[in-house]
């Protein structure tokens, strides 16, 4: 591994911690909270849901680009502890290149019938 090589490495290992602790840690904090459901006990874990249940479509999300991956997120936990998640995904994954697939077999290996 080069110097060059370290130094970015290290900074991407910064930025990673960085967003855990930032952002990942206190939705542990907040989950962890105490939320008062009505008509439960005190003891109780149960927390009845709401509204209707979401279409397998309404859970798929925009693949097409970072960008786009990072509005649907967004969009899907508008109204949530995770909204907002998407935008700080797409931060961070700036820092860390695209990986690209190499082929490992030589254009003039070939397999015969």
């Amino acid at each position: 591994m080069t110097d060059r090589s370290s130094r970015e490495e290290t900074r991407r290992r910064a930025a990673i911690e960085s967003f855990f602790r930032t952002r990942v840690l206190p939705l542990g904090r907040e989950a962890a909270a105490p939320v008062p459901v009505p008509g439960a006990s005190p003891d109780s874990l149960y927390h009845p849901r709401g509204g209707e249940r979401p279409s397998p479509d309404a859970m798929e999300l925009g693949f097409g680009n970072r960008r786009e991956m990072a509005r649907t997120l967004d969009r899907h936990w508008r109204g949530t502890p995770l909204h907002g998640l998407g935008r700080a995904l797409l931060r961070l994954a700036r820092r860390f290149p695209r990986r690209v697939e190499r082929s490992e077999v030589s254009s003039d290996v070939y397999e015969m019938f």
